[in-house]
């Protein structure tokens, strides 16, 4: 049984995808900016959270990214066959968990830590040194280790189930999972590294806007080109082949 399918990617659609991409990739301009010169010590790096004005930005821009991330990998979910669908289910979870904790992670970078940097500049303790030191390395484990480790599953996850789609060219399904790479060698290169840990987000953003955009070309042009693929898929009821939308409900 041959299963026919259009790739269909809507105009609004497209212009989400690389809106997400813009953003990402603007997300990722202003991380590097802001961590650019992060010192190595500890004190300089509390000296600089205190002083260095666009903490806020930053974290908004991750924020919004983070989130768009999330709605790009459910369009993924949505766009793949249906039969992977509770695979898929789970791989967006486990990207959805990884979503919430960046969220908590930069909050607590906006937030908490520069008033804990205040604290600790005006009132100098070795306690207190200690406990805002703890909390960097709690930080620096999340964005670093968890989060990355948490994408990094969920794309590979997704990417597997790319590679057995024939509808899909190849460039498509190895650049995501290239990302993902990525990801995974910048989070063991500089995850323990607290003045390097932020660069590890800004990379992630950078690689996923690049491949989000070039996707979203893709798949738009070659449905101007009504182009169509088959692929095996037994059908469950015996029934003929039928017509799926990219983004349909099947």
């Amino acid at each position: 049984m041959m299963d026919v399918i259009h790739i269909s990617l809507r105009t609004w659609q497209v212009r989400l995808l690389k809106g997400i991409a813009a953003i990402q990739a603007a997300a990722a301009i202003v991380i590097g900016g802001h961590v650019w010169n992060y010192p190595v010590s500890f004190m300089d790096r509390m000296v600089y959270t205190t002083e260095r004005e666009g903490a806020w930005m930053t974290g908004a821009f991750s924020i919004t990214a983070t989130i768009g991330l999330c709605v790009a990998l459910f369009f993924l979910l949505r766009a793949l066959p249906s039969r992977y669908r509770p695979f898929l289910q789970l791989a967006w979870m486990v990207g959805v968990i990884g979503g919430a904790a960046a969220v908590i992670h930069d909050l607590l970078r906006m937030i908490w830590m520069p008033l804990m940097a205040s604290w600790l500049l005006e009132m100098p303790s070795v306690s207190l040194a200690d406990y805002a030191g703890s909390w960097e390395l709690l930080l620096t484990r999340m964005g670093g280790v968890f989060i990355p480790v948490c994408y990094v599953i969920g794309g590979l996850m997704y990417g597997a189930v790319m590679l057995r789609n024939s509808l899909l060219p190849s460039s498509f399904s190895c650049g995501y999972i290239a990302v993902w790479a990525g990801v995974l060698s910048m989070s063991l290169w500089m995850g323990t590294s607290p003045h390097r840990v932020l660069w590890i987000h800004a990379g992630t953003f950078f690689l996923i806007s690049v491949w989000l955009w070039k996707a979203a070309t893709i798949l738009h042009r070659r449905e101007a080109g009504k182009i169509t693929r088959r692929y095996p898929l037994a059908s469950e009821n015996g029934s003929g082949p039928s017509n799926k939308g990219f983004f349909s409900n099947a």
